[in-house]
């Protein structure tokens, strides 16, 4: 068993298993004590490295932060609603370093090779590993961070329209979470979580065919990769919604 669990709602569900409130975690990872995990007695430990820990960067979601700019260059927005048990924020993406077709050939990713990136995997790997499974998480490896740089409606139409700059700007998140993934499996994680959100509520929401042309080549390499340092390492697919064919008319 492997939950996560937002900011705000992890300071909802701390009283209820009696731990002090703490500073918001990023459930992607980040600043993560792991005492809620432990006090549900999950067999799982997250310990991420990539472009999805901005998805909760700088306490954004804090009142008074109203946006932000990754690593990346990739703006976020901290949007607000009420529910009956109180107001909530998110953060969304609403700027695109890629956005403009000249920015690509000079953009410049953040380097994956820096060592603070993995100085908590490795507190998490030394001190949990003889009682947890430990995941080293990579997730949003290639499409997600590519339409969060290039703008979600472009990137599918570069697919259409313009392939081989679709291929350039796939292969920016690619490189930097393999490279990271390669840097986890050597510290002696169990497994690599790796995948993107390509499946909405009744079907892909690109087609097999692209799928197969511009992720499925990236994902096999990705996993050989990683296997090819440790052949009994596992590794974890997210699609997010349903990849099968609508049964739908």
């Amino acid at each position: 068993m492997q939950i996560s669990f937002t900011p705000e709602f992890a300071d909802r569900l701390r009283p209820s298993v009696n731990l002090a409130a703490k500073k918001h975690h990023n459930p992607h990872g980040g600043g993560n004590t792991y005492e809620l995990e432990r006090a549900l007695d999950e067999d799982m430990l997250l310990t991420s490295v990539g472009w999805a820990n901005s998805h909760y960067a700088n306490d954004s979601y804090n009142p008074g932060h109203d946006s932000y700019v990754d690593e990346w260059g990739i703006t976020w927005r901290n949007s607000t609603y009420s529910t009956r048990f109180g107001n909530g924020s998110y953060t969304e993406i609403v700027g695109h370093p890629l956005a403009d077709d000249a920015a690509i050939v000079s953009y410049r990713p953040p380097d994956p090779d820096r060592p603070e990136l993995y100085a908590e995997s490795d507190w998490v790997v030394r001190t949990f590993r003889d009682e947890y499974w430990i995941l080293g998480v990579t997730v949003t490896t290639i499409f997600e961070t590519a339409w969060a740089l290039r703008g979600y409606e472009r990137i599918l139409m570069d697919f259409i329209t313009e392939p081989d700059r679709a291929e350039a700007i796939l292969d920016i998140p690619f490189r930097y979470h393999l490279r990271a993934a390669e840097r986890l499996v050597r510290m002696g994680v169990d497994m690599i979580w790796i995948g993107d959100d390509v499946g909405t509520q009744h079907a892909m929401l690109i087609s097999p065919e692209t799928w197969r042309r511009f992720l499925k080549p990236r994902m096999a390499r990705f996993i050989s990769t990683i296997k090819g340092i440790n052949p009994s390492l596992k590794v974890a697919y997210h699609s997010d919604g349903c990849i099968y064919p609508s049964s739908r008319s």
